[in-house]
C-alpha cells in the first residue's frame, strides 16, 4: 500500500464554526421563533438578555445597544462630556475607544502603558490630567483588568469620571468584584470574535445609575421619550437587533465555562512556552483574567508569525499600531517616543491562538512549533 501522507493539523486564530455548532440545536428554535413572530429590533428577547447581563455584572442597570463603540459614544454623551473636554484614553488599544471621544468633539489624550500589564498606567495617567480633564476611559485589554484601585483612586481625588471600556473582558473580575460593574459607565461589545459573541455586531452598557441607563436608552433610540414619536433630545439609531439578543442570551449561560476554558489554556501557554524569549502581560494584583487574547511580546514577532503561518497555525497582531501614531489622530501632533512602553508593545506584539473549542492537539502543535521556531 503506498505510504498515507498525514494531513497538517490547522489551528485557526477562533473557530466560530464549531461554537455554532455545538449551540446549534438550542439556538434555531429561538432564531426561527423570532422570525415566526417577526419582531427584529429590541424586542422581549433584548429585555432579557439585559435582565441576565445585567445580573451578571452585579449592576442593577443594562442597556442593549448597536456595538461596543455605540456604547463608548453614548457613555461620554450621557455624561454631558463635549468639545472643550479632555478624555485620557490608552495609547495601546484598539481605535474605537479614542475615535468614541473624538465623536463627541471632545479632546482624545493618550497615556502610556504598563510595562507589566500592558495596560493603562496609573502614574502616567496622572500626568496627563489637567484642568480640562472630564473622564478616564480604563481598557481592560486582553480581557485582562486594568488595576482598578489605583486608577479609581485618580479619579475620585481628581474629581475625574471613570469609564470601562471591557469590549474584551466579558466576565473578568478585580478583587472579586465583576469588571463593569466599577466607575460611572462601563461598555461592552459583543463582535462575534468576543468572548461573549453576537452574530453581528452588537454592545451594551451597565451602570448603577438608572437615569444615566435611562438617558442611554433614550439617545440609542432617536432620543425618543416613554411616548412614541416624541423626542426630548437629539438621538442615535444604537439599538441591538432582536435575534442579537436571542443570541447572546443563549451564550451567556456558557460564558463562565468557556472562560474557564480559557483561563486553562493561558495558564498552560505560560508553561510550555516558559524559557523562551517571549514576554507575557502580567495581570493586576487581585485580576482575574478572561484571555480574550493571548498576546505575547517578542523582538521576532513578524517572522513567527510567519513560520507558524506556514505550519497551519493562524496568529493575529493586537495592536500594532498605537493611537497617537493613527493617522487618524495626527492633529495630536505625538510623534514616536511620546509613549516609549505602548509603542514598543505594538513593535513587538503578536496573540496566539486561544478559544474554547481549541483541542489539546491543536495547542500542542503551537507550543511545538514555538519552540522548533526558537531551536
Amino acid at each position: 500500500m503506498p505510504k498515507q501522507i498525514p494531513i497538517p493539523l490547522k489551528v485557526p486564530f477562533l473557530d466560530l464554526k464549531t461554537q455554532y455548532a455545538n449551540l446549534r440545536e438550542e439556538l434555531l428554535p429561538e432564531i426561527l421563533r423570532c422570525l415566526d413572530q417577526a419582531v427584529y429590533i429590541d424586542g422581549e428577547g433584548v429585555r432579557e438578555f439585559e435582565n441576565s447581563f445585567a445580573a451578571y455584572c452585579e449592576t442593577p442597570c443594562c442597556v442593549a445597544l448597536a456595538s461596543g463603540t455605540a456604547a463608548l459614544h453614548l457613555s461620554l454623551l450621557a455624561l454631558d462630556i463635549g468639545p472643550g473636554d479632555e478624555v485620557i484614553v490608552p495609547a495601546n488599544t484598539f481605535i474605537a475607544t479614542a475615535a468614541a471621544v473624538s465623536m463627541t468633539g471632545a479632546r482624545v489624550v493618550p497615556a502610556d502603558s504598563s510595562p507589566a500589564t500592558w495596560l493603562l498606567d496609573p502614574n502616567d495617567l496622572e500626568e496627563r490630567i489637567t484642568s480640562r480633564t472630564r473622564a478616564v476611559i480604563a481598557v481592560h485589554l486582553y480581557g485582562s483588568p486594568v488595576d482598578m484601585d489605583a486608577v479609581s483612586e485618580i479619579c475620585t481625588r481628581k474629581n475625574i469620571l471613570l469609564i470601562e471600556d471591557a469590549a474584551q473582558a466579558q466576565g473578568a473580575r478585580y478583587h472579586g468584584r465583576r469588571i463593569g460593574s466599577f466607575g460611572q459607565i462601563a461598555c461592552f461589545s459583543f463582535y462575534p470574535a468576543k468572548n461573549l459573541g453576537a452574530f453581528g455586531d452588537a454592545g451594551a452598557i451597565t451602570t448603577h445609575n438608572p437615569a444615566l441607563a435611562d438617558r442611554i436608552r433614550s439617545l440609542s433610540n432617536h432620543g425618543r421619550s416613554q411616548c412614541k414619536y416624541e423626542h426630548g433630545q437629539v438621538g442615535y439609531n444604537y439599538r441591538m437587533d432582536e435575534l442579537q439578543g436571542i443570541v447572546l442570551h443563549a451564550k451567556l449561560k456558557k460564558l463562565e465555562s468557556w472562560n474557564a476554558r480559557r483561563r486553562s489554556l493561558a495558564k498552560a501557554y505560560r508553561a510550555r512556552l516558559a524559557g523562551l524569549p517571549i514576554e507575557f502581560y502580567e495581570i493586576s494584583p487581585g485580576g482575574e483574567a478572561v484571555y480574550h487574547l493571548m498576546a505575547i511580546c517578542c523582538d521576532e514577532n513578524q517572522a513567527l508569525a510567519q513560520y507558524l503561518k506556514t505550519h497551519q497555525i493562524e496568529c493575529g497582531f493586537h495592536y500594532p499600531i498605537p493611537v497617537h501614531l493613527q493617522a487618524a489622530f495626527r492633529h495630536l501632533s505625538l510623534g514616536p517616543g511620546s509613549f516609549p512602553v505602548a509603542e514598543r508593545i505594538a513593535r513587538r506584539t503578536l496573540s496566539l491562538p486561544i478559544f474554547p473549542e481549541m483541542t489539546e492537539d491543536q495547542f500542542e502543535h503551537v507550543c511545538a512549533c514555538i519552540r522548533d521556531f526558537y531551536s
